[in-house]
């Protein structure tokens, strides 16, 4: 349930950014490349958040040295 919501909610933003940037863009804009510009960085940020939520939680949670034992990719 969690799951579908953050979905619901991602795409709602998504889709009220559009078309909120829809009303500002100009003929010449290459709407290809900032769409991918946009997502790109939307997913780096997200990636960066997350990560800096998830990893102090899971050092409290777990204990510091059991996570920088079992640490790695």
């Amino acid at each position: 349930m969690a799951t579908a919501g953050k979905i619901l909610f991602t795409l709602s933003v998504g889709m009220g950014s559009i078309q909120c940037y829809a009303s500002y863009i100009q003929e010449n804009e290459d709407i290809a490349l900032n769409s991918l510009a946009a997502g790109f960085t939307k997913e780096f940020v997200e990636g960066l958040v997350e990560s800096a939520i998830v990893n102090p939680m899971a050092a409290g949670f777990l204990d510091l040295n059991w996570v920088l034992e079992n640490a790695g990719f």
